[in-house]
């Protein structure tokens, strides 16, 4: 099964299958497919709970705010902030 996983994290391009998202400008390395919430609690488990208890907003680099359970793409840049 090791053997497995290293082949996985050799191929493909440009990380194959991981991928960097930003949340408030930091850079976070995480796999492909994550959704916000994965890449949060990766960040900040206080600042996810925080977010899904209500007190705090993720929004995207357009000021839209985001749902836990959206799907991110490379170079996504999230911003987790009161409202």
């Amino acid at each position: 099964m090791v053997f497995y996983i290293y082949l996985l994290s050799k191929t493909g391009q440009t990380g194959g299958f991981i991928m960097k998202v930003y949340v408030n400008n930091t850079e976070i390395t995480i796999f492909n497919g994550a959704k916000v919430e994965d890449v949060l609690r990766k960040y900040s488990m206080d600042e996810y709970k925080q977010v899904k208890s209500g007190n705090m907003n993720v929004y995207d680099k357009y000021e839209n705010r985001v749902m836990l359970g959206g799907e991110l793409r490379e170079g996504a840049k999230l911003y987790i902030k009161a409202d």
